[in-house]
């Protein structure tokens, strides 16, 4: 969403909140209330830097994952390095981004929720697997530890943009079983 829409965006939302809303709307204050808050919704899509710098505005940061190379409108601008998103504030809507990459983008750890053994649940609590986070990486060691319905991962080595809503997949160490998957926290 670009700036310059929003003016057409506000008359419409008006327009159409006027017409199905007259007797809610039969006070000024009460337009000037809900126009406020759409404005501050609208006025929070920015795409920022780590320090805070506004470089762009996204159309909802639901469409973009953390890692995230290309999409998002901001090629050829700063250093020239590529920009990656490094994090989302979902409840402000907000997308953070960096050129280049970033110690933000790996992690060695990450927990699951919801946990979905297709072979038989582990006895241990804690026992050593093979685990990706992305469709067709190559598999990576890394020690479970299952906590009630969740499993957490140890990875051995940083994982590159872990995303929230993504899947991690586990497998069997010595043989190529899958034990099951769950969805990213």
């Amino acid at each position: 969403m670009k700036f310059e829409n929003l003016d057409k965006l506000f008359e419409l939302y008006v327009q159409e909140a006027v017409r199905k809303n007259k007797e809610k709307y039969s006070s000024h204050e009460a337009l000037e209330d809900d126009l406020g808050m759409l404005f501050n919704r609208f006025e929070n899509v920015r795409i920022k830097t780590l320090d805070g710098k506004t470089v762009g505005t996204h159309s909802g940061v639901f469409y973009y994952t953390v890692g995230q190379r290309k999409g998002f409108g901001l090629g050829g601008a700063g250093n020239g390095e590529p920009w990656y998103v490094v994090k989302k504030d979902v409840e402000n809507n907000i997308l953070y981004v960096n050129q280049g990459e970033c110690d933000l983008l790996f992690t060695k750890e990450l927990t699951t929720r919801g946990f979905n053994f297709i072979t038989k649940k582990p006895d241990e609590k804690e026992f050593r697997v093979l685990a990706r986070i992305r469709h067709r990486q190559p598999l990576e060691n890394a020690t479970a530890v299952i906590d009630g319905d969740d499993v957490h991962l140890y990875f051995d080595r940083p994982q590159r943009a872990v995303a929230a809503g993504q899947y991690a997949v586990m497998y069997e160490v010595d043989s190529p079983i899958c034990l099951g998957g769950g969805e990213i926290r």
